[in-house]
């Protein structure tokens, strides 16, 4: 039972993987025929009605109730709304390819940036990473 779990799990990482590697090249053709704003209004849609349908599936359980919503509905707007937003106009403007190296240099650049702006060393792991 456990191999079989591993198998699963990796395979649903690499499925996981494939597909967010392949939505820069999605998204560039997406561009190609709607505008950025059209796709990221029929990409916020879709995601919150598969959501809502999860939620009243009681697939996934939401609770809110005695919980600050501030500070999750500010986060909301920076995580996925501002970032989808330049990143659908970033490749709308540049290649798919350069869109997914600029990306790939992400984890690079955080690690740099702790480490000057917090003073932190990183982990050995960290770095391997």
């Amino acid at each position: 039972m456990e191999k079989k779990s591993l198998i699963l799990g990796c395979s649903a990482a690499l499925g996981s993987e494939a597909l967010y590697g392949l939505s820069y090249i999605f998204t560039k053709t997406a561009t190609n025929d709607a505008t950025p704003l059209a796709l990221l209004g029929w990409r916020f849609l879709i995601a919150f009605l598969v959501m809502s349908a999860l939620i009243l599936t009681k697939v996934i359980h939401v609770n809110f109730s005695g919980k600050k919503l501030m500070p999750v509905l500010l986060i909301s707007l920076f995580d996925p709304v501002l970032y989808f937003i330049g990143e659908t106009f970033g490749i709308s403007h540049t290649s798919a390819s350069e869109s997914g190296v600029f990306l790939a240099c992400i984890p690079v650049a955080a690690l740099i940036a702790s480490t000057v702006m917090l003073h932190k060393r990183p982990s050995r792991q960290q770095v391997i990473a």
